[in-house]
């Protein structure tokens, strides 16, 4: 089933985030299916991630993971909730994981040559202006 959240801020909606909790083999994986907010809105953003790691955690998942279009404040925002992202500096679409996973090799984890990542259906795609 998905969740989502809702921001709210002096009663306007300012953004949500669509979540899923997956469960397969050893691990309890949460999933970051859709997150919006205004482009620049940091704390937004922010607040956002927050509130789904949170549950995420109090549900005992082992990892959280999102992908998420190259928007400066949206990128911020997830490494200020503690993600990590690979390529640090890409400007394409980012895969993005928090972990809470013991005995974990975090260089490992966290290195982008060990995972295959493949992009499915996305709303990441932006227009190129010419």
């Amino acid at each position: 089933s998905y969740d989502r959240l809702v921001l709210r801020r002096k009663g306007r909606v300012d953004g949500w985030i669509v979540t899923r909790t997956l469960a397969g083999g050893r691990l309890r994986k949460g999933r970051i299916v859709d997150i919006l907010a205004c482009r620049d809105d940091f704390e937004a953003w922010y607040l956002l991630l927050k509130g789904a790691v949170d549950r995420f955690r109090r549900s005992g998942a082992d990892l959280v993971h999102g992908l998420g279009p190259p928007v400066d404040a949206l990128m911020r925002a997830y490494r200020a909730a503690g993600f990590k992202a690979n390529p640090e500096h890409s400007r394409e679409s980012q895969y993005i994981a928090y972990n809470r996973i013991d005995g974990l090799d975090q260089d490992a984890f966290y290195n982008g040559d060990n995972w295959y990542v493949t992009l499915g259906d996305s709303d990441t795609d932006f227009a190129t202006p010419e």
